[in-house]
């Protein structure tokens, strides 16, 4: 069985700059995916997530830990400088922007995507 590993997002966080190299992808209903960024420094970094249509950010995952609203639907994981949020089952309720952020000191860095879910 072959997974849909798609990576969103690839975030350069060099000199303080944020390169989104993706900023819209489909993914397919029922398939994994996996959303990808990349800090300067080896600091934890916070996942947010905006339903389309909703004005609230959701807090997915912070120090990687995912919060309880998300527990068995996503994943956070860390490999030095490479943070990976993995959405184990997308569905419709999936669909919206992604942002990975970084916080060091007083400084903030953030980079978002947006994703869409397609029925095929």
């Amino acid at each position: 069985m072959m997974t849909n590993m798609m990576s969103l997002i690839w975030a350069d966080f060099a000199d303080g700059d944020v390169q989104v190299h993706s900023e819209m992808l489909n993914v397919t209903f029922g398939k994994r995916a996996e959303i990808r960024c990349t800090t300067t420094s080896e600091h934890d970094v916070e996942w947010e997530f905006m339903r389309e249509g909703a004005s609230d950010k959701l807090t997915i995952c912070s120090e990687r830990q995912v919060t309880d609203e998300f527990v068995g639907k996503y994943e956070c994981h860390k490999d030095g400088r490479n943070h990976t949020l993995v959405i184990v089952s997308v569905g419709f309720d999936h669909a919206g922007n992604y942002t990975c952020i970084e916080s060091a000191g007083h400084s903030t860095n953030s980079a978002t995507a947006r994703l869409v879910v397609s029925s095929k």
